[in-house]
C-alpha cells in the first residue's frame, strides 16, 4: 500500500493512531507504516508528519520510536526536529 496508495497510508495511521494509543499499536507504527512512507514518500508527506506532530504531542511520541532506515537525510532531520523520543529506548519519559 505504501507504494501504490501513499494518501490511503497516511490516512490510515492518522485513523490508527487517533483509535488506539496503546503502546503496542503506537511501536507498529512507529517501526512500519510511518518509516516506509517517510522512506518512500517523504519529500511529499514530510511537512504533514511536522504540522501533526506539532499539534498532537502523542505522535510526535510516535516519531521518536521510527528509525532511519532508508529515510532520506533532510526528511530524518526534519522528522527528528518534532519527535519526542523519551519512552523510546530506554530513554526516560
Amino acid at each position: 500500500m505504501e507504494y501504490q496508495e501513499p494518501e490511503t497510508l497516511w490516512l490510515l495511521i492518522l485513523e490508527i493512531h487517533r483509535k488506539d494509543k496503546s503502546a503496542a499499536v503506537q511501536q507498529v507504527l512507529s517501526a512500519g507504516p510511518i518509516e516506509n512512507l517517510l522512506a518512500i514518500h517523504g519529500e511529499s508527506f514530510i511537512e504533514r508528519v511536522e504540522v501533526e506532530a506539532r499539534k498532537d504531542p502523542a505522535f510526535a511520541k510516535v516519531l521518536g520510536g521510527v528509525w532511519n532506515n532508508r529515510i532520506n537525510d533532510t526528511i530524518w532531520t526534519r522528522m527528528q526536529a518534532v519527535w519526542d523520543r523519551k519512552g523510546w529506548d530506554g530513554i526516560p519519559e
